[in-house]
């Protein structure tokens, strides 16, 4: 320890350092020559994230206030808003399922400002998407599907009939 902060250096490589100071902790990866800023009060530098496992139960993506997106478990999705509010009753998600937008969902009728994330569409099958009413497109393992607004039509074309894979011509 000096008066520039609280430096540790790697007894198993000199050349990794941390130093931690009044503004936050540095990392060196050539001896303290330089630093880069790892975490400051205001967050953590991604920049350094080396590969491993990222627990994403309520990860928001963009602004603190005002996410464009939330991965959590049911996968990452890009909720609705209105206003300054989200509105977790419309949404387009990516998931082991697929792609889709749901649209206008209340498990219990439920006004869509008095929802909060647990109360989004959670699917249990994929059947449990290509069916829903309130699903107004899809790309999932079994083809694609898109709804009419008011879900009275329904247009699918699924990967059992209605594609056919042709042989690849070159010139």
């Amino acid at each position: 320890m000096d008066k520039t902060g609280i430096t540790v250096t790697s007894v198993n490589n000199r050349s990794n350092v941390v130093k931690i100071v009044s503004s936050g902790i540095l990392v060196s990866s050539d001896g303290g020559s330089n630093y880069t800023t790892a975490i400051t009060g205001d967050g953590i530098n991604a920049d350094l994230l080396l590969a491993g496992v990222i627990n994403t139960d309520k990860l928001l993506i963009g602004g603190r206030t005002n996410p464009n997106f939330m991965w959590n478990r049911l996968g990452i999705s890009s909720f609705s808003k209105k206003g300054d509010k989200i509105d977790y009753s419309s949404f387009v998600r990516m998931d082991q399922y697929g792609i889709y937008g749901i649209k206008n969902y209340s498990k219990d009728r439920r006004a869509p400002e008095n929802m909060s994330i647990n109360d989004a569409f959670e699917p249990i099958t994929l059947k449990d998407i290509t069916t829903n009413p309130n699903a107004i497109f899809g790309l999932t393992w079994e083809g694609f599907f898109l709804n009419a607004a008011n879900g009275t039509r329904r247009v699918t074309i699924g990967t059992g009939q209605d594609l056919k894979m042709s042989e690849r011509i070159d010139d």
